[in-house]
C-alpha cells in the first residue's frame, strides 16, 4: 500500500469513528470534513495521529472543528 493510500485509509477511519460517535451518516461527515478543512488537517497530521487511539483522534477532530468555525 502506498503512503497516500495509507493516509486515505486513515481519513476514512476517522470519518467512520466520527460518524458513529455523533450518529451521523458517512455522507454528512464527509461534507462537514470537506467544508471545514478536516480532511486537510488529517492529511497534514497523519504522522502523529495515525498511531493514536480513537478517543484521542476524536478529541483532536473536535478541537479542530471548534477552533475553525
Amino acid at each position: 500500500m502506498s503512503g497516500q493510500e495509507k493516509v486515505l485509509e486513515f481519513i476514512s477511519f476517522c470519518a467512520e469513528i466520527y460518524a458513529k460517535k455523533n450518529s451521523l451518516s458517512g455522507m454528512d461527515v464527509m461534507k462537514t470534513f470537506s467544508q471545514k478543512g478536516v480532511i486537510e488537517y488529517l492529511n497534514d497530521c497523519y504522522e502523529p495521529l495515525h498511531t493514536q487511539g480513537e478517543a484521542y483522534i476524536l478529541s483532536c477532530v473536535n478541537d479542530f472543528l471548534e477552533n475553525h468555525k
